[in-house]
């Protein structure tokens, strides 16, 4: 009679063994909580650590040194055994040579620099499994944080719990105003989550039992080290993790990073730790010292900041011989880590050349001055080049809608560091000119996180300060173009030009393609494309978002391209855009009228799994829904890398073709013998038509915007559905689905709060 095992399984003659593998740096509970899980399915839990030079080679360069990594997962209390220098690609020669069964990993994309599924071997021979991944937490997550948290969060002291009836001047009346956890925490605490993570041993009567406390904020190998000595001086380590107001009161604005109960799972996933205290006294006290027997209360070499009133927070385990300081490493980070990717990106891009916005200020000497350079070339790292396909035909006589590489690798971030916001205060202004004001960078829209033309000249005038390290800019004023409302977001339909049309890199940022894996190999094709038109919400049509294949389906929407064979894509004065990124799809909205095989109703939205971060090379586009500014003969561009004639090849850079609106009795005859346009489920509206004139958006343009300029901004018209069989014959536009028509479709079937 079988008995059952304590993680449910039957034993048998043979233990199950479980294999894990992966980076691993910057080790957050989102990865213990994989581990977890995965230990669960078995007995035994293997993990493999890629070392620095694959990981370099596929995602960029690490923050954390092999060695660092290895400790790191090796503390983590549902791990068995650690294999240094894992192939990056999981065979099965690496599960038979470790004696595992199966490989577990997340249920996200990972892959090679050459666009191959890391795991494709042992999916293949079924021996894979997936776990759910911990939403709310990530590697770009946490580097978000440290970008993008205000510098005054949490400051509120004994004021935090007070309720006052007046309204208070210090919340934003702005719309666009947002707490400081939005878009960076969506990490949802449940007591079952600390369950999982606790051990739920009590100590023994015997046991000595050691406490110590802190913020243990951004758990890392410092963090490790000194709980593993903490542990060697008794049997029962119980940690108190300080509430996020004493955190801040004593590490200074913008800390903690992660919130009490992350940092609760981070500490409890520790090997080395017992129990914790959930929001302990700053101080400790004689209570806390008889409640939970503490025989000794350690801490290490940091600074010990005084309590409220100057009084020393260890007094009283010291008034009683129980204190003990530890002679361990620093645990906080005390210089930034000088990135790889600044080496090879740095030297020569515009943020460095000729955006003094982008320049820290004078800092203490051991502070790399190339600190935000690292940081951002960092985040936005990656590179992949994968080979399309052909896009896939269309009904009848008619072409459907004319398509490219993938990375939906989580990118690697370079550390800041606490000392960034103490020693690097210093600050300076200068007046803006003309039409604008000083804001800091993250408010003014038009130049985040890119260049104008003014950079390309090696013009400095758009810088006016720094404060506390937050770059201040001249933010234009813009004025509002016609088809801007409420169901656009704002400052759409932007791009890094003002004034003048521009084709080359960053001119069109919002245009996405649409990435088919598949399923067999897991590699990706981009057969067609689409329009960026929220953060987590892309518009194609419908035969590409249900566009079918014997091993393809639609699986990502790729952001940022513009070269198809480069990444990151370079302009010709040595400034450098950010990679490209893939977004994985959750959903796929389709117009519940639209016909397979038909172009009626051709419109879907493409629901992304996590939000695009705005760059020069994606921003979301204005949606123009005023049809008295269509009118017959005006300028028009449609965007994409299709072909613009039957006989012409597929562009590598992303292009623009400009045509001329025609009116709809002369589309009507340019399809008369198809029927195309004259079908009894047409409905009046729900197409418009452009080109004619001999060159026209043809085969790999299916799903691309259809695109006017008002007033310096872009605001798409239409959405590229279908065309005649011969593509940019003289009278013969290609057909487009209104956006007009389906702007109310498009506002109620867009889910609330992904603007």
């Amino acid at each position: 009679m079988a008995t059952i095992h304590q993680n449910g399984h039957e034993n048998s003659a043979k233990e199950i063994r479980v294999w894990c593998d992966g980076c691993y740096d910057m080790v957050h509970f989102g990865h213990a909580n994989s581990l977890r899980q995965a230990k669960a399915l078995g007995h035994k839990l293997i993990v493999g650590i890629h070392n620095d030079e694959d990981i370099t080679k596929n995602k960029g360069p690490p923050v954390f040194t092999q060695e660092e990594r290895y400790k790191m997962v090796r503390g983590i209390k549902w791990v068995d055994e650690v294999v240094e220098d894992a192939p990056y690609v999981t065979t099965l020669e690496t599960l038979d040579k470790n004696g595992c069964d199966f490989c577990v990993h997340g249920d996200d994309i990972t892959l090679t620099a050459d666009g191959v599924d890391t795991y494709h071997l042992v999916k293949k021979a079924q021996r894979y499994k997936e776990v759910s991944r911990t939403a709310g937490v990530s590697t770009t997550d946490l580097v978000g944080r440290m970008l993008l948290l205000t510098k005054n969060h949490l400051q509120q002291g004994d004021k935090e719990y007070e309720v006052g009836k007046d309204g208070s001047s210090q919340l934003g009346q702005d719309h666009t105003a947002r707490s400081p956890w939005t878009g960076c925490s969506q990490f949802l605490p449940t007591t079952q989550k600390i369950i999982q993570f606790s051990d739920g041993k009590p100590p023994k009567p015997t046991d000595k039992i050691v406490y110590v406390a802190g913020a243990f904020d951004l758990f890392h190998v410092g963090h490790l080290d000194f709980l593993e000595k903490a542990k060697s001086h008794g049997d029962y380590l119980i940690v108190g993790l300080h509430t996020d107001p004493v955190v801040n009161q004593y590490k200074g604005g913008n800390y903690p990073i992660m919130n009490l109960h992350e940092r609760v799972l981070s500490v409890l996933a520790c090997k080395y730790v017992n129990e914790v205290v959930i929001g302990a006294p700053y101080s400790v006290t004689a209570d806390l010292m008889e409640h939970f027997n503490v025989g000794l209360v350690c801490h290490g070499q940091t600074h010990i900041a005084c309590d409220v009133g100057n009084i020393d927070p260890y007094a009283i385990p010291k008034q009683m011989g129980k204190f003990q300081l530890i002679d361990s490493v620093i645990t906080t980070f005390p210089v930034v880590r000088p990135s790889q990717a600044f080496d090879q990106y740095g030297s020569s891009s515009c943020l460095q050349k000729c955006c003094p916005i982008l320049t820290p200020p004078p800092v203490a000497s051991h502070l790399d001055a190339g600190w935000f350079n690292s940081t951002i070339y960092s985040i936005l790292r990656t590179a992949h080049t994968i080979e399309e396909s052909e896009t896939p035909t269309g009904p009848n006589n008619a072409v459907a809608g004319r398509s490219a590489t993938y990375a939906d690798l989580p990118p690697t971030p370079g550390v800041t560091t606490a000392a960034l916001h103490r020693e690097s205060k210093a600050m300076y202004r200068v007046s803006c000119q003309g039409r604008s004001e000083c804001v800091p960078l993250a408010e003014c829209p038009e130049l985040l996180l890119e260049i104008s033309r003014q950079c390309y000249r090696g013009d400095f005038s758009l810088s006016c300060g720094v404060n506390e390290f937050d770059p201040h800019v001249c933010c234009p004023r813009v004025t509002t173009p016609t088809f801007n409302d409420q169901r656009n977001p704002p400052a759409c339909g932007k791009s890094i030009v003002q004034g003048d049309f521009y084709n080359g890199l960053g001119a069109y940022p919002f245009v996405a393609r649409i990435g088919f894996k598949n399923t067999k190999t897991g590699t990706f094709i981009f057969p067609c494309s689409g329009s960026i038109i929220a953060r987590q919400i892309v518009l194609t049509s419908a035969h590409c978002a249900l566009a079918k294949a014997d091993s393809h389906r639609l699986s990502s929407v790729r952001v940022g391209d513009y070269d198809t064979r480069t990444d990151p894509d370079c302009g010709s004065t040595g400034f450098c855009a950010p990679v490209a990124i893939n977004h994985a799809v959750s959903q796929i909205i389709v117009h519940p009228d639209y016909i397979e095989g038909q172009y009626h109703h051709d419109i879907a939205l493409l629901i992304l799994r996590s939000p695009i971060n705005y760059t020069v090379a994606a921003q979301p586009i204005c949606l123009h829904s005023r049809k008295q500014d269509l009118t017959v003969g005006r300028r028009v561009q449609i965007i994409g890398w299709g072909k613009l004639s039957t006989s012409g090849s597929k562009s590598p850079e992303l292009q623009s073709l400009e045509v001329p609106l025609t009116s709809w009795d002369q589309c009507v005859r340019a399809y008369a013998s198809t029927g195309a346009l004259q079908s009894p489920q047409s409905i009046e509206g729900e197409w418009m038509c452009a080109g004619g004139e001999g060159r026209d958006a043809c085969h790999g343009f299916g799903g691309a915007p259809l695109i006017i300029r008002d007033q310096g901004r872009y605001g798409q018209i239409g959405i590229m559905s279908f065309g005649a069989e011969t593509c940019g014959a003289l009278n013969m536009p290609s057909v487009y689905t209104s956006i007009a028509h389906y702007a109310t479709w498009i506002e109620a079937n867009s889910p609330k709060g992904f603007v």
